[in-house]
């Protein structure tokens, strides 16, 4: 697995961040991408076929998961990338309020691109409409399941099985 990430800390410091996550133990740290130490910023799709090349993986053969519309999914799918969209926790929050329980798939995206429209502006407004995610998850552990359920209809190349829950 892989990181690719705007984050202005690199190195060490975001290190210490996935650490106090627990998720570093996931990572070789060279498989971290980090758009300060690159010169490459997301949703540019060289940052996202920068690091395919340390995991030896070819696009058809990977997934990502991001939480934006424009730096994430759209950037993805320009690199040939299956993305999965992990919407920010506040947007379901906020359509559980507005719609009551239950997915609301075409509202998240429609304010999801409202959001990161107003906050990229006009370059983010069109991007963000024009992308579409292969998927979406609530959690990141719900990653897994989706995979094993549409890995034969949403890959060109079967993915390779290296993918395991974690332990604990």
């Amino acid at each position: 697995m892989g990181v690719v990430t705007n984050r202005k800390e690199s190195g060490p410091a975001f290190e210490n961040d996935l650490e106090k996550m627990g998720m570093l133990k996931y990572f070789n740290t060279s498989h971290i991408a980090n758009s300060t130490s690159l010169n490459l910023k997301k949703p540019d799709p060289q940052i996202f076929l920068y690091i395919l090349g340390p995991l030896g993986v070819r696009p058809e053969e990977t997934v990502m998961v991001g939480n934006s519309l424009h730096t994430d999914i759209s950037g993805e799918k320009k690199a040939g990338i299956s993305a999965i969209w992990r919407p920010m926790n506040d947007l379901h929050a906020e359509l559980q309020e507005e719609l009551g329980p239950g997915d609301h798939y075409l509202a998240l995206l429609d304010k999801a691109r409202t959001h990161e429209g107003e906050y990229y502006g006009k370059k983010g407004i069109m991007e963000t409409n024009l992308v579409l995610p292969d998927a979406m998850i609530k959690d990141t552990s719900d990653m897994l399941d989706i995979l094993q359920k549409t890995a034969s209809t949403m890959f060109a190349v079967p993915l390779r099985k290296t993918f395991k829950r974690p332990e604990g």
